[in-house]
């Protein structure tokens, strides 16, 4: 089986007034799931908390099941507004490497 390896290490950003300030990759992974411009029902919003609070979870990097990984990809398809500081993050999730696993038994 196959998985998305998503790098959820923070990473600094400078902001226009030249500070340095830390990206929160796992929060605004957790936001882009369940960005609003998507227009969740309640049975979409909790299938995509259960992936939010998988990469909560995690400590470095988080293994994402194709399923899981393309609710990631929707929600940043749904984004409007990116900007500069935000590439780091989008490419973490749509270039995630792809990694074989074994099928828990």
């Amino acid at each position: 089986m196959q998985a998305r390896k998503v790098d959820l290490r923070d990473y600094d950003v400078t902001l226009p007034d030249e500070r340095v300030v830390p990206y929160h990759v796992r929060n605004s992974l957790c936001e882009i799931l369940m960005n609003p411009g998507l227009k969740l029902n309640g049975p979409d919003l909790l299938k995509r908390n259960a992936v939010g609070q998988k990469i909560l979870d995690a400590t470095d990097s988080v293994l994402l099941e194709g399923g899981e990984w393309n609710l990631l990809v929707s929600g940043v398809e749904a984004c409007q507004g990116l900007g500069r500081n935000d590439v780091e993050l989008v490419k973490r999730i749509m270039e995630a490497e792809v990694v074989e696993v074994d099928e828990a038994v």
